[in-house]
């Protein structure tokens, strides 16, 4: 009989990277939620404070934010790409859990699927658009 611990151990030493990158994500965004409390909301992005133009990323911090207070409209208003953005990643993190608990293959299926050559069109569509969005939108 095979011991489920011992296969959850093995299924988290299979995804380890994958659970160092979300930890380091994790950890960057408490820090970069916190600057934005001590700083009153204003922005901290490079880009913006050089050349007074947003880039693609401005406002995530603040959106992602207003997403855990479940503030989709306030999200929408400082990004517009924030809102499925944050759900993607939520289903990444939703199949890695799947991953380690029933040591299926779902991430490793899902990553091949988004690295196909098909998949940079629509990257690209979706840059395009929020691009779009960003700064014709208001």
């Amino acid at each position: 009989m095979v011991n489920p611990w011992h296969n959850l151990k093995n299924n988290i030493k299979k995804h380890l990277c994958r659970l160092y990158s979300f930890a380091g994500a994790a950890f960057f965004f408490c820090i970069l939620s916190l600057l934005t409390i001590i700083t009153n909301g204003h922005s901290l992005c490079i880009f913006y404070n050089l050349f007074r133009i947003k880039c693609i990323g401005c406002g995530m911090t603040r959106a992602f934010i207003s997403i855990l207070q479940l503030d989709f409209i306030t999200a929408s208003n400082y990004n517009k790409f924030s809102i499925p953005l944050f759900f993607g990643i939520a289903f990444y993190c939703i199949l890695l859990v799947i991953d380690i608990l029933f040591g299926k293959e779902t991430v490793t299926v899902f990553e091949r699927v988004l690295s196909k050559k098909y998949m940079y069109f629509i990257y690209l569509s979706v840059f395009i658009i929020s691009v779009y969005l960003m700064y014709f939108c208001k």
